[in-house]
């Protein structure tokens, strides 16, 4: 059943490491050892294209269980190109509205013009009570050791860095709720929120 649905490269993942995404795989990591995810659930995903520069792709995943009881993996399953971001851009993903109990986005932050157009859309395909999962090497607390990496990416730069009360507001003025920061190292965090309706 499982070689049925897989893409062209049964290969793509490894379990809880996707192996042809070697610059995104600390934040899957860091996801799959922060939540718990059930043997066969769907999952969409935002994350960056392997294709092209500063493009957000949309991945929808099934999650295969470690045979050995380790960390998940994710199988995937089809793959769309998305507008996801672009000022004056946005347009409709071809899923209907609450089709997914969870939506990761990972590594994107910096990808997006417009993060409420983005959240807007992400919003709409997330099921009711259902979870959203940010991982972002943006994401990162403020603290003495970190100040002059924080005045280097200001807002006005290519990069920027997201501190936590950033990405709560910014969440909360797009409709979720019980939003959760997760600490994840020194300054890094990961993100969780829900939609209730």
């Amino acid at each position: 059943m499982l070689n049925q649905i897989r893409t062209a490269d049964p290969g793509s993942y490894f379990f809880g490491v996707p192996a042809n995404y070697e610059h995104r795989s600390a934040l899957y990591l860091q996801i799959f050892n922060k939540f718990s995810f059930s043997h066969n659930d769907i999952i969409l995903e935002f994350s960056s294209s392997d294709i092209a520069v500063h493009q957000v792709d949309a991945r929808i995943h099934l999650v295969t269980a470690d045979p050995m009881g380790g960390i998940s993996g994710l199988s995937e399953i089809d793959v769309k190109m998305t507008t996801m971001g672009r000022r004056d851009e946005i347009q409709p993903l071809p899923w209907a509205d609450n089709s997914f109990s969870t939506v990761l986005c990972v590594g994107i932050f910096n990808l997006v013009e417009d993060h409420s157009a983005g959240l807007a859309e992400i919003h709409r395909l997330l099921a009711p009570e259902g979870r959203l999962i940010i991982a972002d090497q943006w994401f990162r607390k403020t603290g003495p050791m970190f100040a002059s990496l924080m005045h280097k990416y200001n807002r006005n730069s290519d990069s920027r860095i997201y501190s936590p009360a950033w990405v709560s507001r910014l969440l909360k003025s797009s409709g979720f709720s019980l939003i959760e920061i997760h600490a994840n190292g020194a300054t890094n965090f990961l993100c969780s929120a829900s939609k209730i309706q």
